[in-house]
């Protein structure tokens, strides 16, 4: 048994020792011209690369000691966008476009050579990212304030031939060791919309204090935590709602606040732990409705 978990000839018995090293520089750019086209109006572009660092597969086995080192993330990313104020800069209203391209993305891969060790962190292809941001702004009188944020995002696995396959799937394509293709999924654990939503008071009322508060929701799509070919993981559209009120001091050296968190008590996943042969599906729960005060002293 041990021959086999360890890939290892009989004699052997199982052991043995990986090791392996690198060293590797790289370069960063970033290229980012603006142009104020106006007092209220600012254009802007960018275009940037840098690398996220290369990581050890702690879990290689001795048939894969090729594949301890696994290389760095290469990000290659243009935006471009418009930032205006508008109402003697009461309001603003900016919009932000981006496109990220990653090679050698950092995830799991199927070992078709070995049932029992059958994924390890690979480098697995090419993801892009690309949408837009729009934020919004308005300030009518210096105590009350209201804000509003779009976005969407569609993050796509380009090329992810040979990701681990979802459990349901296992049997039909002869076992764990088996690859399923990601190619064209959005990225495991990315929602594509997002809205969120609130209010502002920051209102003087003697004495040196002001009444604050403030209350937000944040509603995201549905996202898949396990894996976007799967039926199990996914976490449907949820919308969270936030508020709280208080009172500061005006020199900022006191605050107390009175908050809820999850108004509405939704209940809703933060992650999933994927089922296996012997384990079920885990489901992680975000927190429930939670109440609570907040006091701060700045020295």
């Amino acid at each position: 048994m041990l021959n086999n978990l360890g890939g290892t000839t009989g004699s052997a018995a199982g052991a043995y020792t990986l090791a392996n090293q690198v060293s590797r520089g790289s370069v960063a750019w970033l290229i980012n011209p603006a142009w104020q086209v106006t007092p209220n109006v600012l254009l802007y572009a960018s275009a940037s690369h840098g690398e996220k660092s290369g990581a050890a597969n702690t879990s290689a086995t001795a048939s894969q000691a090729a594949l301890v080192i696994t290389r760095p993330e290469k990000s290659t990313d243009f935006e471009g966008g418009i930032k205006t104020n508008w109402a003697g800069g009461k309001a603003t209203l900016n919009l932000n476009l981006y496109n990220n391209t990653i090679t050698d993305y950092q995830s799991s891969r199927v070992d078709s050579t070995n049932a029992s060790f059958g994924t390890y962190l690979a480098n697995v292809g090419k993801v892009r990212l690309r949408g837009f941001e729009l934020e919004a702004t308005y300030r009518p009188v210096p105590a009350f304030g209201i804000n509003a944020n779009l976005a969407y995002n569609d993050a796509k696995y380009l090329d992810y031939a040979d990701a681990p396959a979802p459990l349901e799937y296992q049997a039909a394509l002869g076992g764990a060791a088996k690859p399923l293709s990601l190619t064209g999924y959005q990225v495991i654990g990315s929602n594509k919309w997002t809205v969120q939503g609130g209010v502002d008071i920051d209102q003087p009322i003697g004495g040196e204090w002001n009444l604050t508060g403030f209350a937000n929701t944040s509603w995201k799509s549905r996202i898949a935590y396990i894996n976007p070919r799967s039926i199990y993981g996914w976490q449907a559209p949820v919308a969270i709602t936030n508020v709280g009120l208080g009172l500061r001091t005006q020199d900022n050296r006191w605050q107390v606040q009175a908050w809820a968190k999850n108004v509405t008590n939704e209940r809703y996943a933060v992650s999933y732990g994927a089922a296996s042969a012997s384990a079920p599906v885990i489901e992680v729960y975000g927190n429930p409705r939670t109440f609570g005060g907040t006091i701060t002293r700045t020295f």
